[in-house]
């Protein structure tokens, strides 16, 4: 018994003198902890504590706080430590509270900011903000410094507000970036530009999802000038964008080639939703904008405008070029509501050159002016199929009503094809419909098609168009009154028996002629040949004469005598056909 207890006591001497040191020595014993293995449940291998702790990032071990009147200096110092850490990256990781930062946040290549995803529980709103508290003209978030070309950075899961109106600066901005996500972002009050999108020399890929901006002048800028001199960015890829109560433009895109989005995207209650607008020297194609709602906002839903000087043909690289939009796909887009612009203007008249758009599945509609608007000289190659363009100038009982569809002077190369642009989609009721036109195109504008488009229930008429035939097809439109075929056309009976063609002569011109053969294309024609009241005629060039006739019984009218006929006419001398000198 004695031995135990001297055994137990020389136990607890040597632990109390081990602790003793550690306590004495702070230093031994981070080294004792530090070097400590630990194994995580289920693992096989023993891992030090430095090691374990350093794989996660805490923005508050480099002094970062909800309590600092300003956080700028302390997270500069985290992104130091992380971007010359072996890894040469990371995220830095916030809590939960409201971190004021009165400068600006710069990331370099591969370090990223990572919040806690804004949520509500019992006691109100629970997520990581960063705060802007500096004066006008601060940019909370930058990703590069504008000379290197960052990539592999991530922000996400943050609420962004400013403590003071900003005037100008943004909340986040991208330079030259390669690899950028934007992902969990809710930017709020006193906001400028929300999100801009710089170009430059080596910049690409970037993923913005699940973003919402309350306020501000844009929400989402592409393409800025850099120090005044175009730079364009690159493969943009945008989904569950909502943009709410900025003063100027939800969407705007200055300078961008390939964009892909923005699918469960909404611009609501805004100046104007998506504004495509390239200077000199700028351009935007390649994009595909699908399944997304711009509705509500005061000057149009879906606004086209490039601008320029000297612009005929994008096909030198010499400055200046023209704005140049080219190569656009809108698929299940609705552009609605707009309370004092058209839903949709595609408009060249400011010097750009727009070509190659196409609407898939377009609804435009309570418009307080036209559905879709489509004018300048430098427009073409614009398409329209299954439209749903309805109740347009919904504000508009007199003076500026407008039709549902406009193509003017100068626009080439278009189509209209199935849908409607009528009453076709009454949202709500008791509404009327003042679209004067479902379809109404300018006298010079050319090589066109519309076909197959219900334009009943408008206030003046289905279809305006010019009467010249060349280079149109108006066909097959419910509602429209006239019809233009311009186009080699073969009709073959394939049942035996059944005619191959039948016309109806009721209505149309010179009295009810069923078949009118147009000699020369001119407002008051001169006419060949024709079916006029059951007669088969032949009409001389001047119309002021008949040729030759076959009658309703197939008795062919032959004249009896040489008396103003032309030489070579068969005439008939009681019964002997002769040939008139």
């Amino acid at each position: 018994m004695i031995k135990r207890t001297l055994t137990f006591l020389a136990g607890v001497l040597v632990a109390t003198s081990a602790l003793a040191q550690l306590v004495e020595k702070p230093d031994l014993q981070g080294q004792a902890v530090s070097k400590a293995l630990v194994t995580a449940t289920g693992a096989t291998t023993g891992r030090p504590l430095a090691d374990r702790f350093s794989d996660f990032v805490n923005a508050k071990d480099f002094g970062v706080s909800p309590t600092n009147w300003d956080n700028t200096s302390a997270i500069a110092v985290a992104v130091t430590a992380l971007s010359a850490s072996g890894t040469k990256g990371g995220c830095i990781n916030f809590g939960i509270g409201t971190f004021r930062v009165a400068g600006s946040i710069t990331l370099p290549s591969g370090v990223s900011l990572c919040g806690n995803a804004w949520s509500t529980g019992t006691s109100g709103a629970v997520a990581t903000m960063i705060q802007g508290t500096g004066t006008s003209g601060q940019v909370l978030i930058s990703v590069g410094n504008g000379s290197d070309n960052p990539n592999n950075n991530v922000v996400r899961d943050i609420v962004i507000e400013f403590a003071n109106a900003q005037s100008s600066g943004a909340a986040i901005k991208v330079r030259n970036g390669h690899a950028i996500t934007l992902q969990h972002i809710r930017i709020g009050v006193n906001a400028y530009d929300g999100i801009v999108l710089e170009g430059g020399t080596e910049q690409y890929n970037y993923f913005l999802s699940d973003i919402e901006i309350g306020s501000g002048r844009r929400g989402i800028w592409i393409g800025p000038r850099v120090s005044g001199v175009p730079k364009l960015v690159q493969n943009v890829t945008m989904r569950n964008i909502s943009v709410a109560g900025v003063s100027g433009e939800a969407f705007y895109l200055q300078n961008v080639g390939g964009v892909q989005g923005c699918i469960g995207c909404e611009a609501l209650n805004v100046d104007r939703g998506l504004v495509i607008a390239p200077g000199n020297g700028e351009k935007v194609d390649g994009v595909l904008w699908q399944g997304s709602f711009l509705d509500a906002n005061t000057n149009g839903g879906l606004v086209i405008a490039p601008t320029g000087s000297a612009c005929t043909m994008w096909t030198t690289n010499t400055p200046p070029l023209c704005g140049l939009v080219s190569q656009l796909s809108f698929v299940n887009v609705r552009p609605a509501y707009s309370q004092a612009g058209p839903g949709v203007l595609i408009d060249s008249t400011g010097g750009g050159m727009v070509k190659g758009i196409s609407f898939t599945n377009l609804e435009s509609g309570l418009n307080y002016k036209d559905g879709v608007r489509v004018i300048g000289s430098n427009t073409s190659h614009i398409y329209l199929t299954n439209p749903k363009v309805s109740f347009n100038n919904v504000a508009n009982a007199g003076g500026d009503q407008r039709p549902g569809i406009y193509f003017g002077a100068g626009v080439t190369k278009f189509s209209v094809i199935g849908g409607c642009s009528s009453d076709c989609s009454q949202q709500f009721p008791g509404t009327v419909n003042r679209q004067t036109y479902g379809v109404q195109i300018a006298a010079t504008a050319d090589y066109y098609s519309v076909q197959g488009v219900n334009v009943t229930g408008n206030a003046t008429d289905g279809i305006s168009y010019d009467v010249n035939a060349v280079h149109k097809a108006i066909l097959g439109n419910i509602g429209a009154s006239d019809h233009i075929i311009q186009a080699p056309l073969r009709i073959v009976d394939t049942t035996s028996g059944d005619a191959a063609l039948y016309i109806n002569g009721v209505g149309n011109l010179n009295g009810g002629a069923a078949i009118q053969l147009q000699g020369d294309g001119v407002t008051t024609p001169n006419k060949t040949v024709r079916a006029h009241n059951g007669a088969y005629q032949i009409a001389n060039n001047a119309y002021n004469a008949v040729i030759y006739q076959i009658s309703d019984g197939g008795v062919p009218t032959i004249p009896a005598s040489c008396s103003g006929q032309p030489t070579g006419k068969v005439w008939n001398d009681s019964g002997t056909l002769k040939v008139c000198p």
